[in-house]
């Protein structure tokens, strides 16, 4: 199975500023995540995860859909969001090369 560990966070103005150069809004919400997925062990990020755990807290009412969530992962900050329950969720965050490798088949 793959497995995501969270944990409320706090919102400071810095990551409000942030959230706002990054989305165009501000977060009222954020939330520290670890992953441990299967066959691999401990991963920097997951989108897939960092979807769950946002959409998991829209969906109990324990956060409001109306705005970009943080979701604070060991690879950086990424954002979820999922405004219309019937629409699929966003996610925004940036990107970066971390590995290069030659397979021989």
């Amino acid at each position: 199975i793959n497995v995501h560990f969270c944990k409320q966070g706090e919102v400071n103005p810095e990551d409000r500023q942030s959230s706002s150069q990054s989305v165009g809004s501000p977060i009222e919400d954020l939330f520290e995540v670890i992953h441990y997925e299967r066959g691999v062990g401990l991963t920097q990020a997951c989108g897939t995860g960092a979807g769950a755990v946002a959409f998991h807290h829209f969906e109990t009412g324990f956060i409001s859909r109306e705005h970009w969530v943080g979701i604070d992962v060991p690879g950086g900050r990424l954002y979820v969001r999922n405004a219309n329950a019937e629409e699929p969720i966003e996610l925004a965050g940036p990107a970066k090369w971390v590995f290069n490798g030659v397979t021989e088949i």
